[in-house]
């Protein structure tokens, strides 16, 4: 059974890749073109997902939108890990004190609600994608970090590490080459749930219309935009991006926490 979801949640996870990037190739229609003759219609052959008040097409919208999610989630998802590795990197120390440090500074920053800093200065980003991925994984990964600490101090105690030390590794060496494949299914794990909170936070970016500009599109802002639709009965304008978003973090979570924690070295 854990299998056969699996390969579910690869189907739908490929599924929507196909649709973000292949959907543009094949539509007339341009994501902030409008149409007023075409205000707010309901799902139909011309317009498979409906049209949004001011006449745009949501299919082509919500294809964009997913592929910009798509990009945030591998971006920021790989930033947040890889920073989290370096400051545990730099957090496994002989030194106790230097430990200490590194352990105080996490606790520091885990003490103020990230959504803070990454709200501030997203409101300078214009909507880059690269710069906003930078910006949520900046502020986003204590939690990996201190997750990763504790089991690099973990590992260096036991037995493979031990003599590895004693054939003369160096930190590094030590570390790269003998911990960290040996946590590969942990490293995997970390990277799925930075890739979901990165998702999550662009739409709540966008949801709250803040670093974007006026032809960016996400799946916040057209959440957000939906709002007023809800009051006509247009039903179409909140569930397609809201069941894409949905579909993306769910098939995200299961593909990412489905490795299982064999195989260690002790």
């Amino acid at each position: 059974m854990r299998k056969v979801i699996f390969f579910l949640a690869c189907f739908v996870f490929l599924a929507l890749v196909i649709f973000a990037f292949v959907t543009p190739f094949f539509s007339k229609f341009e994501p902030n073109f409008t149409d007023f003759m075409a205000v707010n219609l309901a799902p139909s052959s011309e317009h498979i997902f409906g049209t949004d008040i001011l006449g745009r097409d949501n299919l082509i919208r919500v294809a964009y939108a997913l592929k910009n999610s798509l990009l945030i989630l591998l971006l920021a998802g790989f930033l947040t890990t890889l920073f989290s590795l370096i400051y545990a990197y730099f957090g496994t120390s002989k030194s106790r004190v230097c430990e200490s440090l590194f352990d105080k500074g996490l606790d520091a920053f885990l003490s103020i609600p990230n959504i803070v800093f990454i709200m501030l200065f997203s409101s300078f980003s214009s909507g880059d994608l690269l710069i906003t991925s930078f910006i949520i994984a900046i502020c986003s990964f204590m939690q990996g970090a201190k997750v990763f600490m504790q089991n690099l101090r973990l590992s260096k105690k036991c037995d493979y590490a031990e003599q590895a030390v004693i054939n003369g590794a160096s930190k590094f060496s030590l570390i790269c080459f003998e911990i960290l494949p040996n946590l590969k299914h942990l490293i995997i794990s970390i990277f799925g749930i930075n890739a979901i909170n990165a998702v999550v936070m662009e739409a709540t970016l966008g949801f709250f219309g803040v670093g974007s500009d006026a032809n960016k599109i996400s799946l916040g802002i057209m959440l957000n935009e939906s709002k007023e639709a809800l009051f006509l009965g247009s039903w179409w304008m909140v569930l397609f991006p809201g069941v894409t978003l949905f579909l993306l973090i769910l098939a995200t979570s299961i593909i990412t926490s489905n490795s299982k924690n064999g195989n260690i070295k002790i």
